[in-house]
């Protein structure tokens, strides 16, 4: 059994002695990984002198994750529970602005845009409305087309529209 990485705040220990040797950078990235830091934070603690753009650094250490021997560590650690993984309101907010500002800092408005809309989802400026139309609108919008346009136009545009005409009293108001 090896000593791996901190993991909120504690020293957290593996299996490791079958898994292949990290350099600095890989191991900087697994502890990055193993406390929740986000990809392109992570690219920047890793390889500090490194020139990748905030789109790029996410990718590499997406790649760096899913591929070698960082791909087997970081699986190891989610085998054994040793992995961050809870993601809390704060901590979201903050790794979109992070995107937002990465993206904007590459010039790439929309990824921007689409970041900080984002943030306001979650933040909950952002409300998605769903219309509940009653049966009893239904019946009387069904009535209403059935008065305009005759009860055989009336039935046919009902059916399709997938509703069903029981029966219709069109009673006259005059």
């Amino acid at each position: 059994m090896s000593s791996i990485a901190t993991v909120n705040g504690t020293e957290a220990t593996a299996y490791v002695d079958d898994l292949p040797i990290l350099t600095p950078e890989q191991e900087i990235v697994i502890d990055c990984l193993a406390n929740g830091i986000g990809n392109v934070e992570t690219y920047r603690k890793a390889f500090p002198n490194g020139k990748a753009n905030n789109s790029s650094a996410g990718i590499l250490i997406s790649k760096m994750k899913s591929e070698g021997n960082v791909s087997l560590w970081f699986k190891r650690l989610k085998e054994e529970n040793l992995i961050f993984q809870t993601v809390n309101y704060a901590g979201h907010l903050n790794e979109l602005a992070s995107l937002r500002d990465g993206a904007r800092a590459d010039k790439q408005y929309s990824a921007a845009v689409m970041a900080e809309k984002s943030r306001g989802q979650v933040g909950g400026l952002y409300v998605e409305r769903i219309q509940d139309v009653s049966l009893q609108q239904t019946d009387q919008a069904i009535a209403a087309i059935i008065e305009a346009l005759g009860e055989t136009a009336g039935r046919a545009i009902a059916a399709s529209l997938g509703l069903k005409v029981i029966k219709t009293d069109i009673i006259d108001q005059d």
